[in-house]
């Protein structure tokens, strides 16, 4: 009922095959006899030299090496001069930046540009260190140190567009002392 009627089988030409006769288990054979293995006398052992006996005795730890001590220093010599250094950074142009302002007075344009002329008699390496002002809390303080950075940068643009190269001009941000006044950037020569 209602179901489609199951179809018929279907025509193959496709036959099984017969089997004429089924295959019968192989006889069983002996196993193959065991090798034969032919003894062989250990070699003599080679005579040890008495040198070798003899080093092989732990022998005694050495004494320790005797170490001369060098006489004292004459008066009379004077010690050798120390090693420089890197040159300390001499400050050599201050810039004061209203409160939140980013951008040069004439004066400091010429302050800059002194710096340059400086740079072109002995050239060295320029450090503009722009000074933070302490704040009463943490994003008030990144804040401040995002202003000074780019008071410094704004230096360093300045000092590119005066002559000196961008690699030999370093910037940075840095607290201040209570002394400074905020909105403070100094640039810095060391030779």
């Amino acid at each position: 009922p209602g179901e489609p009627p199951e179809p018929g089988p279907m025509e193959s030409s496709l036959q099984l095959p017969t089997i004429q006769e089924t295959p019968q288990p192989e006889a069983t054979q002996p196993s193959p006899a065991p090798p034969r293995v032919v003894p062989q006398s250990a070699p003599a052992p080679a005579p040890i030299a008495p040198t070798a006996m003899a080093s092989a005795a732990p022998q005694p730890t050495p004494p320790p090496p005797a170490i001369p001590v060098p006489p004292p220093p004459s008066p009379a010599l004077k010690p050798a001069k120390a090693e420089a250094g890197p040159p300390a950074a001499s400050t050599i142009a201050v810039i004061d930046f209203p409160a939140a302002s980013t951008s040069l007075a004439a004066a400091d344009r010429a302050r800059v540009g002194e710096a340059a002329a400086l740079f072109r008699r002995k050239p060295g390496t320029v450090h503009v260190v722009a000074y933070v002002a302490a704040a009463a809390d943490g994003s008030q303080q990144l804040d401040n140190y995002r202003a000074a950075l780019n008071r410094a940068q704004v230096v360093a643009k300045a000092l590119v567009e005066a002559g000196i190269p961008v690699g030999k001009i370093a910037t940075e941000a840095s607290p201040a002392r209570p002394d400074l006044p905020p909105g403070r950037v100094e640039i810095r020569f060391a030779s």
